[in-house]
């Protein structure tokens, strides 16, 4: 089982030279903690600010994806149905994101 990962909302902040991702829970005992900066002096800021935005996003994403096969996973989809496909690659995305561990 793959391991838990650090629960949304995330927010995408510009720092100079590049971005951070961080936690949006701000709190008294529990302030925004960082999960991740982004910096790379061969690409273009806008190029770092749009994978902070992908990466702020991601449980967000996430969470949709569940919910859709959560809502859809009983209908009856035809393998050779766009809804099939489409819903072929949530599961690999939720897979991809959890390590494997949810269907």
């Amino acid at each position: 089982m793959g391991a838990k990962h650090t629960p949304g909302p995330w927010r995408f902040s510009d720092t100079m030279g590049g971005a951070q991702v961080t936690t949006s829970r701000i709190g008294i005992l529990e302030g925004s903690k960082r999960i991740c900066t982004i910096s790379d002096f061969d690409k273009e800021v806008r190029v770092i600010h749009a994978n902070g935005k992908l990466i702020a996003a991601a449980p967000d994403l996430l969470e949709a994806c569940q919910r859709f096969m959560d809502l859809f996973s009983d209908c009856d989809m035809r393998p050779e149905d766009e809804s099939h496909e489409v819903a072929t690659i949530i599961r690999a995305a939720i897979s991809k994101a959890t390590g494997g561990s949810e269907p």
